[in-house]
């Protein structure tokens, strides 16, 4: 018998794994300094996102905005920086000084956000009224008195027109003169006015855009459902009258 040499079980190399081209290795929970997820969970792991530079600016200014006192917002109310008078103009503890300021703006934006406060008054409602920007206008169109309808009824701005059809105090004779405006919106807006009577509606059914004598069409559907559904018509004007 020939002697047969044992051969020695052979070595295995440690290899180390080879990371894969363009693949990142994803930290662990505990180097995140997260808790790791719960067993079963699903969708992707939410991460927090660390607020950028605008962002941050955008937290100091609101800050600086509940803690300025009147004086401090009246001077912010001429800072160099648009979107810090945006802030005031819409700021609840504005104080007059400051949305008198803001009103004469030459930055469109500022006088945009100050068309939106709720405490204009009279006098600067007026002065917005008269604001070469028709967007200003529009906003600012539901604080207009009753007398001052007729004028912004003819408005230049369709936008303008499509917010007096449907004003509070919008009259009969101003609604018909708005059904038949030359824009479609407003001859839109006119169809879904509260105030709008039926036979305005129904003439509006005849409107050769297709959209407004839709939108007419389901005006009069919705008013006779009030009626027939609970015997009254809610203060609308009587869809069969």
């Amino acid at each position: 018998m020939t002697n047969r040499k044992k051969r020695a079980p052979a070595r295995r190399k440690k290899t180390k794994a080879k990371a894969k081209v363009g693949v990142v290795a994803r930290p662990s929970a505990k180097r995140r300094g997260k808790t790791a997820r719960a067993p079963g969970a699903r969708g992707p792991e939410p991460v927090a996102r660390p607020l950028g530079a605008l962002e941050q600016q955008r937290l100091l200014d609101a800050q600086r905005m509940d803690d300025a006192g009147e004086r401090e917002l009246e001077r912010m109310a001429r800072a160099e920086d648009p979107k810090l008078r945006a802030l005031v103009a819409v700021s609840p503890r504005a104080p007059r000084a400051a949305l008198e300021v803001l009103a004469k703006d030459d930055d469109v934006q500022v006088r945009r956000q100050l068309a939106r406060s709720t405490r204009l008054g009279r006098d600067l409602a007026q002065q917005l009224l008269a604001d070469p920007d028709d967007q200003v206008r529009s906003m600012v169109v539901w604080s207009a008195p009753p007398e001052q309808l007729g004028e912004l009824g003819r408005d230049p701005s369709s936008r303008v027109r499509a917010q007096v059809a449907v004003h509070r105090n919008v009259t009969v004779p101003l609604l018909v003169s708005l059904a038949a405006d030359r824009d479609r919106d407003v001859r839109m807006m006119v169809a879904i006015g509260p105030l709008t009577p039926w036979g305005i509606v129904r003439q509006l059914c005849q409107d050769p855009d297709d959209q407004v004598w839709k939108i007419a069409q389901q005006q009069l559907k919705r008013g006779s459902r009030l009626c027939d559904c609970c015997g009254e018509n809610h203060g609308l004007p009587d869809p069969d009258a």
